[in-house]
């Protein structure tokens, strides 16, 4: 090797495999099997008795096959869309170009590629339209070929050296995958593509499926355990090529899971709430910028911000499971969130509509909230630096948080307060980024675990309502059934409401209150109406010396809810409890067995 002149260098360091190379040319390849040899560490250039000059240095880390470790200016299983109508800067090229609203390769005897820089994908759907009725510079059509890489282990350099799986699609309508290992598997089509093509390329579980021109079944599948994540490429050969209509989305782990929206569009299926000048699509992500002023302690400026967020409006969940993508972008104080709610009561966002609100700090802290902190955990992720995966699931009064796919929670915690809702996402004095949103159905909330439980709800002033209603219970206990007393003064209304949800029939017993409802009584119905109650049989008793009002006040909020079945007979209490309120609910007692 003539060292007179200006050496490419380019070294892979994945687990204990180290290669080297100069320009395409590898010039070592050597396995490093010390166990107490570093799996990490820091660099630096050095020379020994010359003088030697270093340019052009680029780091580009990756998640390797055996140990992880990727650098901040890598983004993982983000989607991506490209139409190619202009050049965007996140393709790195050699022999192509873009032109005319395609990505085209010029059809030299040298193999071409464009690398999608910044970027690894592990488990992902990659589509896009190829055309190879262009110039044919070879001899051969087999010859004449586009391709793409996946699981390459750095952005540059040719395809062979760098790790991956080979797509090839040749002229003839002959399909191959190869890797180092050589052909993994190939097919004939029935046709030679000399046309466009629709090509959809599916890599999950260890397999990579290749579907053409919209087919249901693939044309080819095959194993491809080897290369679990890397970088990816498109590549073309032998004549002129053209690539179009390009995108990678991340697979979802369950089949089942429906896209909800990956903001390739617009925001007409959502309602901004607060701050809505400040939320916004691009890049093919919704962007939302909640810092207006950066803390700066040393030079006494104090941080500022606001909170954008924003609702789907289409439609609500009830048992369900939500994953999406988010990444902090910058903070106005020193510890700032951006997440998402589920299950608010309405569409006026999370603070005034309600529900839960599962969010990320910027240091890493995962927390579950709902007018107070329910858990919380701690991530190895920094979502500074890297997108981090969130699913939550809700279902029956279970809420669990999974972080980046992984098989078990993060968090898991009981609270039935919200049982259904909208969806919606949000940032606290933080910018940040939200991408891949999908759902899976889980089913409606679970019909009453105890048809034929009684739940009897007080919301007593003085105490007389109180008083009443825990002798409405005894008549219910002395009928046979299965009653369970709540005090709604004493007892938060989260308990009511899942007491509410487990027994069949309620009794609500509550005070006038300068002509409305007691407030607990009118906070726990809240609750029920936001979270879709239905399907019960309730009774009332009201209490009140001049004028109660609390029997017609319930009954209008009940009669705005699903099925729900009021009881004909009423209890109606003057300050304290007299022999006709007695009749009155051994009336009411007898009916509610009854049903």
């Amino acid at each position: 090797m003539d060292t007179q002149e200006a050496l490419q260098l380019s070294v892979s360091m994945n687990g204990g495999r180290i290669r080297v190379w100069n320009g395409n040319r590898l010039l070592i390849d050597v396995e490093d099997t010390d166990a107490e040899a570093p799996a990490a560490g820091y660099l630096s250039l050095v020379g020994t008795g010359i003088q030697a000059e270093f340019s052009a240095f680029r780091l580009s880390s990756y998640h390797g096959v055996e140990t992880p470790c990727v650098s901040s200016a890598v983004m993982r299983d983000q989607s991506y869309q490209d139409s190619f109508a202009a050049e965007t800067g996140s393709w790195r090229y050699q022999g192509a170009e873009i032109r005319d609203g395609a990505l085209r390769f010029a059809g030299s005897g040298n193999i071409g590629s464009a690398t999608l820089e910044g970027r690894v994908f592990s488990e992902c759907e990659v589509s896009f339209t190829c055309d190879l009725s262009g110039t044919q510079t070879t001899a051969n059509a087999e010859d004449h070929w586009a391709g793409l890489t996946l699981g390459r282990e750095t952005m540059y350099g040719d395809i062979w050296g760098y790790g991956g799986y080979l797509l090839l699609l040749r002229k003839t309508g002959r399909m191959e995958l190869l890797s180092a290992r050589g052909a993994l598997a190939s097919a004939q089509l029935e046709s030679a593509l000399d046309g466009p093509a629709q090509v959809r390329v599916v890599r999950r579980a260890g397999t990579i499926e290749v579907y053409v021109n919209g087919a249901e079944q693939p044309v080819l599948s095959a194993s491809a355990p080897d290369y679990t994540e890397g970088f990816l490429s498109l590549n073309a050969c032998g004549g002129e090529v053209s690539f179009d209509d390009f995108a990678v989305t991340g697979v979802r782990q369950n089949e089942n899971s429906v896209l909800l929206d990956d903001f390739s569009g617009d925001l007409g299926r959502w309602k901004k709430v607060k701050e809505p000048e400040r939320i916004a699509v691009a890049d093919g992500k919704l962007c939302t910028s909640g810092v207006l002023v950066k803390v700066d302690a040393e030079n006494g400026v104090q941080g500022k911000g606001v909170s954008p967020d924003l609702v789907y409006t289409e439609r609500t969940f009830q048992n369900v499971r939500i994953g999406f993508d988010v990444r902090l972008k910058d903070i106005a104080l020193t510890e700032n969130w951006a997440g998402a709610y589920f299950h608010s009561g309405g569409t006026d966002g999370f603070w005034s509509s309600g529900g839960y609100l599962v969010y990320l700090t910027n240091l890493g802290n995962l927390v579950v909230y709902r007018a107070g902190s329910l858990a919380s955990a701690s991530i190895a992720t920094d979502p500074m630096k890297q997108t981090v995966h969130l699913e939550v699931e809700l279902q029956n009064g279970t809420i669990r948080v999974y972080v980046d796919y992984a098989a078990q929670p993060l968090i898991e915690v009981k609270d039935s307060t919200f049982t259904g809702g909208y969806f919606g996402l949000c940032s606290d004095f933080a910018d940040a980024e939200f991408d891949n949103i999908y759902y899976q159905d889980l089913g409606e909330v679970e019909q009453p675990e105890e048809p034929e439980k009684i739940l009897v709800a007080s919301a007593s002033i003085h105490g007389h309502t109180r008083a009443a209603a825990h002798t409405m219970a005894e008549k219910l206990r002395a009928q046979g059934a299965k009653v369970v007393e709540m005090d709604l003064t004493r007892t938060d209304v989260s308990y009511a409401v899942t007491e509410a949800f487990r027994c069949g029939k309620i009794v609500l017993a509550c005070a006038t209150y300068d002509g409305f409802l007691f407030p607990p009584m009118e906070n726990l119905l809240t609750h029920l109406k936001t979270k879709s109650f239905q399907n019960r049989t309730v009774g009332l008793m009201e209490n009140g010396t001049w004028a109660p009002m609390a029997a017609k006040l319930m009954r209008a909020e009940l009669e705005s809810m699903k099925n729900i079945t009021l009881c004909e007979n009423v209890v109606t209490i003057r300050s304290a409890a007299n022999a006709a309120a007695e009749a009155q609910m051994d009336a009411l007692a007898a009916e509610l067995v009854a049903k």
